[in-house]
């Protein structure tokens, strides 16, 4: 429970109140984040990896966790795990929202090797050897920050007793009379495995200036965050008082319960047109899928390397001198600190309407943040009677061409079915899911796919749903999926990219995953606007939105100017590239593409030696 969740409990509470009091005898640590974690690596052949799996997000402990290592087997020759080790992350996939099925089944489609992030005792479990690390250079760092420190957390053991509050247990412990699996994994899986990026990548953007200052607000210096959403980082609100939302006057009633509350309890039951994936659900096991991978193909880890992240005519704008003015005239900006000023004067920005739609009785339980809402004139209607969804119309002019996109907020239980009848209504084919579904114990977004091959499900009373493929890739996840009206019989495939390098608080360290994701992006889509979200739908969405644009104005030989798209873009949508670091970011990343084409066209003007 944050700060805000606490106070606005307390002040919802009646005039007695029972309090359970406690002194804080030293400062608590972080955990430590999931993707944070050192990478593990285990390899088979024939073999088997020789360890059972226990727990799941349905069990009493609600996390995933190793029951038993046979001797002799890859896991105990390899020695880096250990019986209780918590499992985080099966090849880049996180566990915290996954049954014991659901995790036996993607560690099956995950041979011949393997890659896990596990913690023990609550601290981060390292590889013995360099060797089994995934990226050997750099395996003692991730997201720039140290992962070999310990947490500094005590042993916790079945036998440890924790504190209640008003009579619930806080933390919960591994019981050794749970249940268990053991896990015998061998075979293969169509899983496609990659390590997709931009071709010949460099370390070129770790020397791009990270000019990452702070912020005036209302006069004040204030430090911005990059998390994309006003929960944490925003004043508490005053209960006497209305509080603005997108610069619009808000009369919501403040919930009592928190949201995390709600969507927990939520999670656990299906009723109406709450959607939740829970194990109860009858998976429909199928091994034969050839009619609908026909609409689904991916790319193999070469044709992957061979898309172009961006297009340059000969003798344009991006060639030669005129490269070089632009690269020097980027660099120049952010030196100045040129970009912090932009975002500055962007706060400034008039909103354009009330955004009366998403305030009225009905609609304020469908908004993830009370504060974050369509403007009523770019707001995408639902259905004949023009209905509800936190979503919004983004329509970016590209030269002779229009970008269109829609941003929304992450799916919550209750808004599932809406989110999938304004794919379907829009006829779009592509979703770029910018979060995970939780981010430091923060749910962020709703799972509204099935997460188990071959399983179809119900998204409203007329659109099924089913996952048909995986691919896993560095830095994110592609799921192959259809939706099919059964009324009709008609069937359309989506692409769900899902990316999955974005570090809570922060922006990524090196924009190659980011990259090769919007080409991916951009290969897959066919019609309709592309459907964007993280949690709010404005901070890293916007991100996205912008340099994909900027991409799309650098390959029609265009002029662009990255504070006028932030300018348009907010303009349809409040807030879009949320904060101070991600606006750098976004002239970061197109600085390093420059660069990255001025190093290929200074290669290719170079001699070639005589065979």
């Amino acid at each position: 429970m944050t700060h805000t969740d606490t106070v606005n409990l307390l002040r919802a509470a009646p005039k007695t109140v029972r309090l359970v009091l406690g002194r804080v005898l030293e400062l608590p640590k972080m955990p430590v984040l999931p993707h944070l974690l050192p990478d593990i690596m285990l390899t088979c052949n024939k073999e088997e990896l020789g360890f059972s799996l226990s727990g799941g997000h349905d069990s009493l402990h609600q996390v995933v966790y190793i029951s038993d290592i046979n001797p002799r087997s890859v896991a105990a020759v390899e020695g880096n795990l250990q019986l209780l080790d918590i499992i985080h992350c099966v090849n880049g996939v996180s566990t915290q929202s996954m049954t014991l099925e659901e995790a036996k089944r993607v560690l099956d489609m995950s041979l011949p090797a393997v890659v896990l992030k596990a913690t023990r005792d609550g601290q981060p479990v390292v590889p013995s050897s360099r060797k089994y690390a995934v990226s050997s250079p750099q395996s003692a760092k991730a997201n720039g920050h140290h992962t070999s420190e310990p947490c500094g957390k005590p042993a916790l053991t079945p036998n440890n007793s924790f504190s209640k509050v008003n009579g619930e247990e806080i933390i919960e412990i591994l019981c050794p009379e749970e249940k268990h699996s053991t896990y015998q994994m061998k075979g293969l899986t169509n899983l496609i495995l990659s390590k997709g990026s931009f071709p010949n990548q460099s370390s070129s953007f770790s020397t791009c200036p990270n000019y990452s200052g702070t912020l005036k607000t209302n006069g004040k210096l204030a430090e911005e965050k990059a998390e994309d959403t006003d929960c944490d980082g925003s004043p508490l609100p005053n209960f006497t008082e209305s509080t603005r939302m997108n610069g619009c006057e808000e009369y919501c009633e403040e919930k009592v319960k928190t949201e995390r509350l709600i969507q927990n309890s939520q999670e656990r039951r299906t009723d109406g047109d709450e959607m939740t994936w829970e194990s109860d659900e009858s998976p429909i096991e199928t091994t034969n899928h050839e009619d609908s991978h026909k609409g689904h193909p991916f790319l193999t880890n070469e044709e992957l390397a061979a898309l172009p992240i961006v297009k340059v005519l000969p003798s344009g704008k991006y060639t030669g001198p005129n490269l070089k003015s632009v690269i020097r005239m980027l660099r120049g900006l952010l030196e100045q600190g040129i970009p912090s000023k932009e975002l500055e004067n962007l706060q400034e920005l008039k909103p354009l309407d009330q955004c009366l739609i998403g305030q009225t009785k009905e609609n304020r339980k469908k908004n993830r943040y009370k504060n974050i809402l369509p403007y009523d004139a770019t707001r995408v209607p639902l259905g004949d009677e023009g209905g509800y969804i936190n979503a919004s119309f983004i329509k970016m002019p590209v030269g002779k061409e229009e970008f269109v996109y829609i941003a929304c907020q992450g799916p919550l239980p209750t808004t599932v079915g809406d989110f999938w009848q304004m794919i379907w209504e829009q006829k779009s084919t592509v979703i770029a899911m910018m979060t995970q579904e939780v981010e430091g114990e923060k749910i962020k977004c709703q799972r509204y796919w099935p997460n188990v091959l071959g399983r179809t499900t119900m998204v409203s009373n007329r659109l099924q749903l089913a996952l048909v493929k995986m691919q896993l890739l560095k830095g994110f996840v592609v799921r192959a999926m259809t939706l099919e009206d059964i009324q009709t019989g008609e069937v359309r495939h989506i692409s769900h990219l899902n990316f999955t390098a974005w570090p809570d608080h922060d922006t990524p360290s090196q924009p190659d995953d980011l990259l090769t994701f919007i080409s991916y992006m951009r290969h897959m889509h066919s019609s309709g606007p592309i459907i964007t979200h993280c949690s709010a739908g404005i901070g890293r969405s916007g991100t996205l939105i912008c340099i994909d644009v900027v991409l799309g104005l650098i390959s029609q030989d265009l002029e662009f100017d990255i504070s006028d798209l932030v300018r348009c873009m907010r303009l349809q949508r409040h807030g879009m590239v949320q904060t101070q670091d991600q606006y750098i970011f976004c002239y970061q990343v197109i600085l390093y593409v420059l660069t990255r084409l001025q190093a290929e066209e200074e290669e290719k003007e170079q001699p070639q030696p005589l065979k």
